[in-house]
């Protein structure tokens, strides 16, 4: 059903507001799928599953509200804008806090006993 309405409804959606808002919510989908698994799958939904879904959903929503709403918040860039932006200094903090949490992660996973 969802695969067979999605584009009339990312359609609609896109003549309403703009993608860089839409896009966001992509990331309900997992949420939508972890909420479902009990009855679907019979899963059990753990208080660590619905911290993540309580994080993902909070995120996705506030950056649909706090983020940019139009052309003119929504600026288009041109490829020399992107290299400019890319090469600043913030980017790079970004990337090495980004690759400690990854790291991080990763190595939690790596030690996590199952059972």
């Amino acid at each position: 059903l969802q695969n067979a309405g999605a584009p009339v409804l990312d359609s609609l959606a896109l003549a309403c507001t703009a993608q860089s808002v839409l896009v966001l919510f992509g990331g309900l989908d997992a949420v939508g799928t972890l909420l479902v698994a009990p009855w679907l799958l019979g899963e059990r939904l753990s208080r660590r599953k619905l911290v993540g879904v309580a994080l993902v959903a909070a995120g996705t929503i506030s950056a649909a509200v706090f983020g940019p709403k139009g052309p003119k918040e929504d600026r288009s860039f041109r490829l020399n804008d992107l290299h400019e932006l890319f090469w600043r200094p913030g980017v790079g903090v970004w990337a090495v806090a980004f690759a400690l949490i990854a790291t991080l992660c990763l190595w939690q996973l790596a030690t996590t006993r199952r059972d």
